[in-house]
């Protein structure tokens, strides 16, 4: 056993001498002899393990590594062998791996025989692996270790700190006790000199950030403190780092309320003014925001202050916090409060030793800057002073700032009582000023109204140092007074106070109430108001004074931008009177959507506005919006029911929806109220006009005149109650031009007319009397306006209607002229109305004579002014067709029809000028047209006469139904065309080619009766001319024929017997008709016999199955004769077909039946259009008769 182990011992040391001379397999050899005869050898396993290392086999060295350690635990070699492992392995994937070398490298580091070098080499390695497996503990742990070592390489301790840094870097925010390591670490070195310049810089911005974040800045700033120090003695200055310290200490002002300036403040604020500008854009920055700081300490610098943070282009927290401490300095509120609340929401930008102490005074400022602005910021602030009275502890900053606040609060809540019991009970306190008691007990009293108190505390306070609070509020209890004294001594006191402020809004507004009632200097009021608004648009005062200003001055755009700005700054409940002048002045400005938009803003804040709802109406109204109009002035009414003006909008806006009979009640109820209410009289008595034109358009010509006639009445006792308006004369004229158009037979026709315009009580007058009062009531407008272009022109229009329907009292042709001059009048005061010239050329054209060049020239200087008037190309066109030039006529009449498609009187002429050249059917077209689109008695006539001769000319079967009785549906539709045009015209009256045509329209529809009494009228209306005796027979003829269709045969053969009708074919067939109803067959077969002789075709086919059924009840044999030859006629005779069958039916003569049945069926397969169903009933029956007979 002893000679084995000196055999061990001698081969260990050949092994070492082995891996000493890099034989590393043959000393793995021997390491391996060793270990076969003593496997538990620990030197032989960690030399193994060495020789494994250096060969790469891994796996097999840190297997002899473990075998060693576990027979000897204390031993460093394998573990340090175990660490080379590690460290040959280079980064390990595995957390695993990482857990094991982190136990090795740690039992490494507890042997005491670990060289420096190596120590720290392990060091390293143990900081990146705790850092890659997270525990951030034993990093910092180690870092600090290592920094505080003395024997550290300087490479190492520069390492340590990037660790150390970077791993605080990553949390939430440096304790007191990191402070307290990192001060200890400085200490540690004797200078920064141990850490290169490149990375000192890192460094130092690593840890600039990190002071944010710490929830212990003073101790932070100790810390800077000792690195400023270090870098003196290395005589070394870090501009970052002293950038570091003063932001610090700009945050440092805003920890205590009210923010100020201490000692330290101004020392360090001193050294650092050293620094140029060169030093970097972020020295430029901080040197700004101190040179703000220092010029926030002189009230009279706000303004200088103002100026250099405009100057600054970089925003951040700092700057935000002393902009909004600025704002609120010069009474920007609003500026103030975006500010203050952007600094809230970036409270993470705080430093977070300071962030509660901090938000603190931004909600203090954020308070002040509520309770200014008022309204709806009012709950807020309530809720945020709340808050702080919970959170601050301190009683003199609670009695000094926020007990104030919550005093002025209440009042500007309107909680008068509650204020006045706070300012006692703060009165009592010692921490609270007198001047600022006295000044929140002066505003109590002010509310309440008593201002003779409140001027008497005020005059109690001393007069120096001046308070501009208190003077204002001396000059508001002094301003209460009545006495231009007193308000003469408030003024002055406005004047001081803005001297010691000029950015005190409120102030401006009273010296502007002065300038403007006491000195009448308007433009210094207003550059008052403008300078009282200038912070914002919050100031009632200010802004309904510049508003009544600027509305005397008429300046729109500016209004208009004073408005828009009062409604922005302020909410709805308080903006109210501004949205109301925003809605009407964008009403008056045409933008009808805007105006309702700023109105329903007013009614959101009150619906029980009255007058609000009576201008969303108007505006409704004026956009053409007439149901919602209606409904707005109705809710206005509901809300307000004395409003006579919303009673009379009603009626009119009714009376714009055509609902004329709702809109005269209405009227009626509004003058039953007020019964001399003249718009309301003016607007019935327009309503029933435009009622008559309704019914005028209706050709209800009876209920026109009653229109008319209560109209008047109307408008009588409103021109007896204002006789100078213009507007009720013209309507008076308009009347009697509506009347003119009423189609009358006679020469008179009864309309009472009201004793104020006739002056001789109610009286009935001709229609060429009413036309003359027509003339009176232009002539009136011309005496009260004689350049109104537009009364001339009526005026003219009335002459030339007279002259159309003159009497034997006046000359048609004076009339003429004076109609001509007075429209020569009216387009001299107005030469671009295109309207004028037109209705001049039209009067001149009619007017005849010399006068046609006038009219041309007329015409033709409208059409330059407006190219597009169809009234004056038809016109025009008329002018060319009275001189035969067709082609230009023809030319002018498209002109009108591309002009205005829809005008009649276009279609009416181009059809003319296509009568003119024979296109008849092209003529027809145009006349049925000009029908369809309005009512014409040119076109009705025309057109009517048109179908009657294509009835009268065209064959019956082409005319005739093939679905069912009666007329073909294109015809009837014409026929029905027709007579209506004509009964719009003709049906109280007319002349008597219109009414004989329009007796011929009713029997084409088979309305005998109608037919008979349009014949009789037109009889009874002729008016003896050259035409009279031949329109006589052709009336009698007609008549006759109807008094046959209605079965009245006697006075028809009495017409006959008059020997007044010519006796042609077809009245000879009507005579003959008429005696068979009468039974007298002889002389029936006569007539038909002559009429027969005399013509050929249908006709006389027609007639001879006439003959054959006068014959059947005495001969049947003539009978069929009859019957045979009228089918023989060319064309064959489809009456005489159907007579067969009928005949051979009564006669059983089934032959004739079917022979008859097969011919009508070979009709209907040549001209389907002309089978009746009488036709088919025919084959029906003939094939039942088949089927009965069996054949």
């Amino acid at each position: 056993s002893k000679m084995a182990s000196k055999e061990i011992k001698s081969k260990l040391k050949s092994a070492k001498t082995a891996i000493g001379q890099k034989e590393y397999e043959k000393g793995l050899a021997i390491c391996q002899e060793v270990l076969d005869v003593d496997s538990e050898c620990y030197h032989a396993l960690v030399f193994a393990g060495l020789c494994s290392l250096e060969q790469n086999r891994n796996a097999d060295a840190k297997e002899y590594y473990n075998m060693a350690i576990h027979i000897s635990q204390s031993d460093s070699l394998a573990w340090k062998g175990l660490a080379d492992y590690y460290d040959r392995l280079g980064k390990l994937p595995l957390r695993t791996d990482k857990e094991d070398a982190i136990g090795v490298y740690e039992k490494c580091l507890t042997f005491s025989d670990i060289q420096p070098t190596k120590r720290q080499q392990y060091q390293v390695k143990l900081l990146d692996l705790y850092q890659s497996v997270l525990l951030m503990e034993k990093v910092k742990s180690l870092a600090l270790e290592v920094v505080y070592s003395p024997e550290a390489d300087k490479l190492v301790v520069q390492h340590c700190w990037d660790v150390l840094v970077g791993m605080l870097l990553n949390q939430k925010g440096l304790t007191e006790d990191h402070m307290y390591k990192i001060e200890e670490g400085l200490e540690a070195l004797d200078n920064f000199e141990v850490v290169q310049d490149d990375r000192r810089t890192v460094f130092f911005t690593k840890m600039n950030k990190l002071f944010y974040s710490t929830t212990c800045l003073e101790d932070a700033m100790g810390v800077l403190k000792k690195m400023r120090e270090q870098l003196e003695k290395m005589k070394e200055t870090n501009v970052s780092l002293h950038c570091c310290m003063a932001r610090c200490y700009l945050f440092k002002l805003f920890t205590t309320y009210p923010p100020d300036l201490s000692e330290a403040h101004l020392e360090y604020f001193q050294q650092f003014s050293s620094f140029s500008e060169e030093d970097g854009l972020d020295v430029v920055f901080i040197k700004k925001l101190i040179s703000v700081v220092l010029l926030l300490k002189i009230q009279s610098a706000v303004d200088e202050a103002a100026t250099v943070l405009d100057s600054i282009d970089t925003f951040d927290v700092i700057s935000s916090l002393l902009r909004g401490l600025t704002y609120l300095k010069r009474h920007m509120y609003q500026l103030s409060e975006a500010e203050l609340e952007n600094c809230l929401r970036d409270m993470s930008k705080f430093p977070e030793s300071w962030k509660d102490q901090i938000m603190s005074v931004v909600n203090i400022l954020l308070c002040h800057c509520y309770v200014a602005l008022g309204d709806f910021r009012n709950q807020r602030a309530m809720s945020m002073l709340d808050s702080l009275q919970q959170s601050i502890s301190d009683l003199p900053t609670l009695h000094q700032y926020i007990h104030p606040l919550k005093i002025e609060l209440r009042l500007s809540l309107g909680d008068i009582q509650m204020a006045e019991q706070m300012s006692v009970e703060l009165a009592k306190s010692p921490h609270c000023s007198p001047v600022t008691t006295a000044c929140l007990q002066a505003k109590v009293l002010l509310k309440k109204g008593d201002w003779r108190a409140a001027e008497s505390s005020l005059r109690e306070l001393p007069t120096e140092p001046p308070n501009v609070q208190v003077m204002f509020l001396l000059g508001q209890a002094m301003w209460m007074e009545d006495d231009d004294v007193s308000k003469a001594a408030a003024y002055e006191l406005f004047l001081k106070a803005a001297e010691l402020d000029p950015n005190r809004s409120d102030i401006f507004a009273y010296i502007g109430l002065y300038q403007d009632k006491y000195t009448r200097d308007k433009h210094k009021a207003i550059q008052c108001f403008i300078r009282a608004l200038q912070n914002g648009y919050t100031n009632e005062i200010a802004a309904r004074a510049l508003c009544e200003a600027l509305e005397a001055e008429k300046d729109e755009e500016k209004l208009l931008a004073l408005l828009k700005g009062v409604t922005e700054d302020c909410s709805p409940t308080k903006a109210s009177w501004a949205w109301k002048k925003l809605g009407l002045l964008q009403k008056t400005r045409g933008n009808y959507n805007e105006a309702l938009q700023s109105l329903f803003h007013v009614l959101k804040c009150d619906p029980r506005d009255a007058v609000c709802w009576e201008c969303v109406g108007e505006a409704y109204l004026e956009r053409g919006s007439y149901n919602p109009a209606l409904k707005s002035f109705r809710k206005s009414l509901e809300l307000n029911p004395e409003s006579l003006y919303c009673r009379f909008r009603i009626a009119s806006i009714l009376s714009a929806l055509l609902e004329y009979s709702s809109a005269c009640q209405e009227y009626k109820s509004l003058l039953a109220v007020e019964n001399n209410y003249v718009p309301a009289l003016k607007g019935i008595s327009e309503t029933l006009y435009k009622q008559a034109r309704n019914f005028l358009e209706q050709c209800f010509n009876g209920r026109v005149v009653e229109c008319i006639s209560a109209s008047l009445q109307y408008l009588a006792k409103a021109l007896k109650i204002e006789p100078k308006y213009i507007s009720l004369w013209k309507l008076l004229a308009d009347i009697s031009f509506c009347l003119a158009d009423v189609p009358l037979s006679g020469p008179t026709w009864k309309l009472a007319i009201p004793e104020e315009l006739l002056g001789s009580g109610n009286t009935a007058i001709s229609k060429s009397e009413i036309l003359k009062l027509g003339s009176r009531a232009c002539s009136r407008i011309i005496q009260l306006n004689v350049k109104l272009g537009p009364a001339w022109h009526d005026l003219g229009l009335s002459y030339f209607l007279r002259a159309k329907e003159c009497s034997g009292q006046e000359s048609q042709a004076d009339l003429f002229d004076l109609a001509v001059e007075s429209l020569k009048k009216s387009v001299d005061l107005s030469p671009n109305d295109a309207q004028f010239w037109c209705t001049l050329g039209t009067v001149a054209a009619v007017a005849g004579g010399t006068k046609q060049e006038l009219a041309k020239y007329a015409l033709m200087r409208s059409l330059m002014i407006n190219g597009q008037n169809a009234v004056a190309w038809t016109n025009l066109g008329l002018l060319y067709l009275k001189e035969d030039n067709l082609k230009q006529a023809h030319d002018s009449f498209n002109h009108a029809q591309s002009a205005d498609p829809a005008y009649p009187g276009a279609w009416t002429a181009q059809a003319r000028v296509a009568e003119l050249v024979g296109e008849g059917l092209e003529s027809m077209d145009h006349y049925r047209q000009a029908c369809e689109l309005e009512y014409s008695p040119v076109s009705s006539k025309c057109y009517s006469n048109w179908v009657c001769r294509t009835l009268n000319e065209t064959q019956l079967s082409k005319l005739s139904n093939p679905d069912g009785h009666g007329l073909h549906p294109a015809v009837l539709r014409a026929v029905l065309l027709a007579r209506d045009s004509m009964e719009k015209y003709f049906g109280t009256g007319g002349d008597a080619t219109g009414l004989n045509l329009l007796g011929l329209l009713y029997l084409q529809e088979g309305l005998a009766n109608k037919a008979v009494e349009a014949f009789r009228r037109g009889l009874q209306v002729m008016d003896g001319g050259s035409d009279s005796r031949e329109l006589r027979r052709s009336l009698l003829a007609n008549l006759a024929s109807a008094l046959v269709a209605k079965l009245e045969p006697r006075e028809a053969l009495a017409i006959y017997g008059s020997g007044e009708v010519l006796m042609d074919p077809v009245q000879k067939a009507q005579q003959s008709l008429a005696c068979y109803l009468l039974k007298d067959c002889k002389a029936a077969d006569k007539l038909l016999m002559e009429a027969s002789e005399e013509v050929e075709g249908e006709r006389k086919s027609d007639f001879l199955v006439g003959r054959a059924m006068i014959s059947f009840a005495s001969d049947k044999t003539v009978c069929k004769e009859y019957l045979f030859k009228a089918f023989q006629c060319q064309p064959p005779s489809l009456f005489a077909l159907i007579g067969l069958v009928a005949f051979g039916t009564l006669q059983k003569d089934f032959t004739l039946v079917l022979a008859a049945a097969s011919e009508i069926s070979k009709l209907a397969d040549q001209s389907p259009v002309i089978l009746h169903p009488e036709c088919i009933d025919v084959l029906m029956y003939t094939i039942l008769m088949l089927l009965w007979t069996n054949e």
